[in-house]
């Protein structure tokens, strides 16, 4: 009997101890769950800025997103937001930002630009001035101000003198100074031909009267010009361009190769010819531009993806100044083309544009390059090829792919 309740009492305490285990066991699975659903709490965090398109940092570390751009699957909690942009500091310089659960927080910076200014002074007096290959309609002597640190390639020209440019690095809140001392003009020769007859000439971007073959006899000026040709229907063979100094009493001859090529909008394709525009009312003709890596982007005020790519396009101008990158901004009126100069002009100050904008509104611009739906962003080769051709603008990933097509045409 004895043995009987002890095989009871010992049976009894282990199923008491069985049940403790369990229920102890229950409640640290709960209490461990209750920490997993905790930690995957999350809300988001809608980052902007003024001007757009800043990089944006989340507890210091490179999210790959730029402004205006929305943070998802952010642990709630407090968080360090801060966006940095080349040429400007943000105000404030970071924000802690609370993440509420399921809930989006937004963080806003406004951008204020790093500017300095630039005295211009030219021996003698009253050269036109120009600024990153834009002109300024300030002659010198004259103080461009409002400059965004960093390079800039300031150039005069003045009737019967050579022109003249220099690289000047802006310094925030300093004026620096650019001094020319101007050649008189004297004369050269130069002869060009082609394998085809009747290519239009261009000297320093500036297409001539003069058909291939043509020999300028004595009326070029001495120094270095840009020569090259186009004529329609065909591409220009590498070197499409060629750097000539003209000597006093020289003749200097070049050649081109020019290859039949079809108008159109796939790769290899050249894109219509355009005489178009900018805002200051200089002409720029597109053809004129070869043996250059060109970038042709149609926008619009009233195209909100337009307004995106613009100051990515402005970073990517910078960048690529010094590799002698061309960008024409095209300004096509919007959706009820009404968009004019005023428009071009006014956005170009808000954004801080310094490539060149073209009015495209009242020309055929826009059907000759059948374009329907936008932004249209193209990347011709030296050869005036179509290299590059994207429609609509991704964030994340057009501005990198630009980038990487640029980097491959300038051998970096």
């Amino acid at each position: 009997m004895g043995d009987w309740r002890k095989k009871i009492t010992i049976s009894l305490r282990c199923w008491w101890i069985l049940f403790l285990s369990v229920i102890f066991g229950l409640s640290l699975c709960t209490c461990t769950s209750k920490k997993v659903a905790d930690t995957q709490k999350t809300g988001s965090i809608f980052v902007n800025s003024t001007p757009t398109g800043a990089n944006i940092l989340l507890d210091h570390d490179s999210t790959g997103q730029t402004t205006p751009a929305t943070i998802s699957n952010v642990a709630v909690g407090d968080h360090i937001v801060s966006v940095t942009k080349q040429g400007y500091f943000s105000s404030p310089n970071s924000r802690v930002i609370t993440v509420i659960e399921n809930q989006t927080s937004t963080a806003e910076f406004d951008l204020v630009q790093k500017a300095g200014s630039i005295f211009v002074n030219s021996t003698p007096t009253g050269a036109d001035i120009f600024l990153d290959h834009a002109a300024t309609s300030k002659t010198t002597p004259d103080t461009l101000f409002e400059v965004a640190v960093g390079d800039h390639i300031v150039s005069v020209t003045k009737e019967d003198y050579l022109p003249d440019s220099m690289v000047i690095t802006v310094d925030e809140n300093q004026m620096d100074t650019a001094e020319f001392v101007l050649l008189e003009t004297s004369y050269g020769s130069l002869k060009v031909s082609s394998n085809v007859d009747g290519a239009t000439i261009c000297i320093d971007k500036k297409p001539k009267a003069e058909v291939t073959p043509h020999l300028f006899f004595n009326n070029v000026p001495v120094g270095t010009h840009i020569i090259s040709i186009f004529k329609e229907g065909y591409s220009n063979q590498n070197p499409a361009k060629e750097v000539v100094n003209i000597a006093t009493g020289d003749t200097v001859e070049v050649h081109f190769t020019l290859n039949p090529a079809e108008v159109g909008k796939v790769i290899g394709n050249i894109t219509p010819d355009f005489d178009l525009q900018d805002d200051l009312l200089l002409p720029h003709r597109l053809y004129a531009y070869r043996g250059f890596v060109t970038i042709i982007n149609f926008w619009a005020e009233d195209c909100p993806n337009c307004m995106k790519e613009l100051p990515h396009l402005q970073d990517i101008y910078e960048e690529y100044l010094s590799d002698t990158l061309i960008i024409f901004g095209i300004n096509y009126g919007g959706s009820f083309g009404q968009e004019g100069l005023d428009v071009i002009r006014r956005i170009r100050d808000e954004l801080q544009l310094k490539f060149t904008l073209l009015k495209g509104a009242g020309t055929d611009v826009k059907s000759d390059y059948d374009v329907t739906s936008t932004p249209v962003t193209i990347i011709l080769d030296r050869e005036g090829k179509i290299h590059f051709y994207a429609v609509g603008f991704v964030s994340w990933w057009l501005p990198g792919k630009l980038r990487e097509e640029l980097d491959e045409l300038f051998g970096k």
